[in-house]
């Protein structure tokens, strides 16, 4: 196998693990995401009003002689919308991060799908090795040590292994085009 191909799949691979971490962290963020939406509508709807509704209910105290007790109730509807309103404006905000978070995590995923795909393909062994080498950032003799195989037999098993994905993921084909060009 070329260098340059093992370095390149190499490249790709640690990449993958990479996205991984995103995903997983993503995922996470998404989940807290959920939650604060969950909170904040059950906020609101605890408020139990709706811009100008609370005004409604007191027009008849509003349009009054400016007691103590029409600005007390004017104070409190103010402080209510206002409440709604901000309440609102945070549901709109986590919303949105909601959404471009989804849509990210759409974009991610599919970039790991073919990897996946070769992943499930591997031979357990050669999955334990993908995993400690590009997840864990392992030497192959301490993936050696931990399997009780040599440095060497690790290091044999790895080359195959990148092969195999380079060729299922076509990345020579791919650095052939991309030295013409």
């Amino acid at each position: 196998m070329r260098d340059s191909l093992f370095r390149r799949t190499e490249g790709v691979l640690f990449k993958y693990a990479r996205t991984k971490n995103i995903i997983a962290r993503t995922e996470v963020e998404i989940d807290e995401l959920e939650r604060q939406i969950a909170m904040l509508k059950l906020q609101l709807s605890a408020c139990h009003a709706e811009p100008g509704s609370a005004v409604a209910n007191y027009s008849g105290v509003l349009g009054g002689s400016g007691s103590s007790t029409s600005t007390a109730v004017e104070r409190a509807v103010i402080s209510a919308e206002t409440r709604f309103a901000r309440l609102s404006d945070r549901l709109s905000r986590c919303q949105f991060k909601l959404d471009l978070k989804l849509f990210r995590l759409c974009d991610l995923r599919e970039e790991t799908v073919p990897i996946d795909y070769v992943y499930q393909t591997l031979e357990e062994i050669d999955q334990h090795i993908f995993v400690q080498r590009y997840f864990y950032s392992r030497t192959n003799s301490a993936i050696g040590a931990q399997l009780n195989y040599t440095e060497g037999t690790i290091r044999l098993r790895r080359r195959r292994m990148i092969l195999r994905i380079a060729q299922a993921l076509e990345i020579e084909r791919y650095e052939k085009t991309t030295i013409c060009v």
